[in-house]
């Protein structure tokens, strides 16, 4: 069973530390890549990540490898390297949606990130089926009794998608339930806030 700390999980834009890697060279040097991720040194937790994936494929640790996967797409995307993100972020979605779910590892949680990764590059009706499939999840999860504010916010994110793409029916849909949440749950405050995507970088060609 899924503890309460643990319910928003799929909402979060990072892997715990270390939970399933046979390989400790791929633990620490992911343990590293999240540390300068978050840190704001991209370019360190590139570096870090591509060692954890390196680590995690000689192990044959399909895991860890999805989640260093994961780490690749998203400090590419802060350091405006978008067809190298868009890269990881699918082969990360394709290796998790072919493994068992972990507690700290979900393909919700892919599909969320990359979502919010094509939001950021305008690219709408491409996000929307990511956010499609989070939803059912995040709701059997149970991230709306974690970190209700926090999913109420996301519900109005993917309304907005909604309308975005003319489902004006499912958008109203999703603006009832986040209405609902925070009705229930009025005072709290959101725990998480998802990090931004830079919005500005211009298109460029994958390297070979």
């Amino acid at each position: 069973m899924i503890s309460n700390s643990l319910k928003f999980i799929l909402l979060l834009g990072f892997a715990p530390l270390a939970a399933f890697a046979e390989s400790s060279d791929a633990i620490r040097a992911n343990a590293e890549g999240n540390r300068a991720y978050f840190a704001g040194k991209f370019p360190d937790a590139l570096t870090k990540f591509e060692v954890a994936r390196r680590a995690a494929s000689e192990a044959k640790d399909e895991q860890y490898t999805a989640i260093a996967m994961y780490g690749l797409a998203r400090a590419n995307a802060q350091l405006c390297k978008t067809d190298f993100a868009e890269k990881w972020f699918l082969a990360s979605i394709e290796l998790r949606e072919k493994i068992p779910d972990d507690k700290y590892a979900m393909v919700t949680q892919n599909y969320l990130e990359f979502a919010r990764y094509l939001l950021s590059r305008g690219r709408t009706a491409e996000a929307v089926p990511y956010m499609d499939r989070s939803v059912p999840n995040v709701e059997r999860l149970g991230v709306e009794s974690s970190d209700p504010i926090a999913y109420a916010d996301f519900l109005v994110t993917y309304a907005n998608a909604l309308n975005a793409v003319s489902r004006p029916a499912d958008a109203e849909k999703a603006l009832g339930r986040s209405k609902d949440v925070r009705d229930k749950n009025a005072g709290k405050k959101a725990l998480f806030k998802p990090e931004k995507y830079p919005t500005d970088c211009p298109s460029e060609p994958l390297a070979k």
